[in-house]
């Protein structure tokens, strides 16, 4: 990293005069001494610009300006040299009431529209003006807030689809619907990997169980990706305000990259499947098996009741089911008619030739209210 002078500016805010050289501290317009209300600037924008314009101090230039920010006479207001050890205007003597250049301007003072900030990155290969980091950061909020809202929408649309929906009913019918499964012990025939201690063996095999991956072989194959690479490199100039008209450049090298695509070779395994064998048992065994279903229905003039297994010696009854259903249709649409189902409670409330007031999902009446 190198560093230069740059030569800084300022404006008399006395008399209007424009572009005065840092290095000069009395106005020649007006004669009257820079201060508080002073702010430097660089009038060339960029590295381009100082080289074309010739902006970088004179070796007796430097040596002339201090090694510091100005100072401000507490006294009398006005702005001197870092090596000044008294005000050259009013001869008071520098003590720790005097604020220095950037003091002032952290105090809040009106800052000119030309002024250069105290850390101005620019680049040889982009002179172009960038577009604020913090107007960036907006953008990319504002982008996945958009983002964020529009997901939310679809989710809570979801959400209401899925969500019972209350309506109003008019009831024509209701029905009900029983039935009783009839289970026969009988011995069936199966098979297992283990044979069950109450089983009949029929016979076993040696058959399949599983397939284990094992490595066969490589095969050379070559495949293409990307990387960043570096393919040179440009310097970047920044400029820091030194409080006293001038400035200082700071070059540094950055280093310039590029996504390069590339292909190599590899060796890729190949695998095949090898099976494992184990003994498989087929047996008899006696087992409460499904035989058939014994089904009743009707509607709401019958009472609800299951139907006559006529069970065999050999046969029991296992899980039993009821179902109850109400028909209707929504409001007047009397060509729109649906059948809903409904539990016992509810169904046994509901008045056929009536409205109720239900919540629905999925054509299943969760929640009544009877009119």
């Amino acid at each position: 990293m190198s560093e230069r002078k740059v030569m800084g500016y300022w404006d008399c805010p006395s008399c209007g005069a424009k572009e005065i050289q840092g290095t000069i501290r009395v106005c020649p317009n007006c004669a009257k001494p820079r201060d508080e209300n002073i702010r430097f600037y660089m009038k060339s924008k960029d590295h381009e610009e100082v080289v074309r314009n010739n902006e970088y101090l004179t070796e007796d230039q430097a040596k002339k300006k201090g090694n510091g920010p100005d100072w401000e006479c507490s006294y009398c207001g006005s702005l001197n040299n870092s090596l000044d050890m008294e005000c050259q205007s009013c001869g008071h003597i520098r003590d720790d009431a005097d604020r220095d250049y950037f003091k002032i301007k952290e105090q809040g003072k009106p800052e000119q529209t030309q002024a250069v900030s105290t850390a101005t990155t620019v680049s040889k290969t982009s002179p172009e003006r960038e577009i604020p980091k913090s107007n960036q950061k907006k953008k990319t909020k504002k982008w996945k807030y958009g983002i964020l809202l529009a997901v939310f929408a679809m989710i809570a649309s979801f959400v209401f689809f899925l969500l019972p929906k209350e309506k109003t009913i008019h009831v024509i019918d209701k029905t009900w619907e029983y039935s009783v499964e009839v289970e026969k012990y009988k011995q069936v025939e199966d098979s297992d990997w283990s044979l069950p201690d109450d089983a009949e063996l029929q016979h076993k095999e040696k058959e399949i169980h599983h397939y284990d991956q094992v490595l066969d072989h490589y095969e050379t194959k070559t495949r293409t990706y990307t990387e960043r690479e570096k393919v040179g490199s440009h310097t970047e100039y920044s400029y820091e305000d030194n409080g006293d008209g001038t400035f200082t450049e700071k070059s540094h090298v950055v280093d310039d990259y590029d996504t390069v695509t590339k292909t190599e070779e590899y060796e890729d395994p190949v695998y095949i499947n090898v099976p494992v064998y184990q003994t498989k048992y087929y047996y008899l065994q006696w087992r409460w098996v499904h035989e058939r279903d014994v089904k009743t229905n009707g509607d709401y003039k019958q009472e609800p009741a299951y139907g006559d297994t006529k069970l065999l010696e050999d046969e029991r009854e296992g899980q039993k089911t009821e179902q109850y259903y109400v028909k209707g249709f929504l409001g007047k649409k009397e060509d729109k008619i649906k059948t809903y189902t409904i539990d016992k409670g509810n169904w046994e409330a509901v008045n056929v030739g009536k409205n109720i007031k239900a919540k629905v999902k999925s054509d299943q009446i969760i929640e009544l209210y009877v009119d």
